[in-house]
């Protein structure tokens, strides 16, 4: 649209608007701003709507454990040379333990998560270290992700 087509437009609209009583003049602009707000939250939420890809944590690499890690020997310095600084850190307490142990806690996460209702895949790995005092004690993992090629 050129320019002098949009100007004539507007003089139109305004000359319209102004011919209106003061009442009616402040409602139509109320309801011209009111369709312009819904129109933008309107392209801004489907916008939003699609697929995400998601990635959370580090990716521990399980296969350490068994190969650079001794239960009763390994130290907590060794563990965090091998898997690196855990996400989180707590105490346990299961049947199997004589007594309380301090637990390291590994998080990772991939997947696509689609917002407009398509497929979603979205898979984790949970791992748990225990340490009794300052040595490695055992671990418990959980996994979802697809086996690497």
């Amino acid at each position: 649209m050129t320019n002098k087509l949009k100007q004539a437009a507007r003089t139109r609209v305004e000359d319209s608007v102004a011919s209106l009583p003061q009442s009616e003049r402040e409602g139509r602009i109320t309801v011209v701003f009111l369709t312009a707000t819904l129109a933008l939250l309107l392209s801004i939420l489907l916008t939003g709507c699609g697929a995400m890809q998601v990635r959370a944590g580090k990716k521990p690499d399980v296969n350490l454990l068994n190969q650079s890690l001794q239960v009763g020997h390994s130290t907590q310095q060794d563990v965090r040379k091998a898997l690196g600084s855990p996400n989180g850190q707590g105490r346990s307490m299961l049947p199997w333990q004589s007594a309380p142990r301090t637990v390291w806690t590994y998080y990772y996460e991939e997947g696509i998560i689609d917002l407009g209702g398509g497929n979603s895949d979205d898979r984790q790995i949970f791992l748990f270290i225990f340490l009794d005092g300052d040595r490695f004690d055992g671990y418990l993992w959980f996994s979802s992700l697809k086996p690497s090629p």
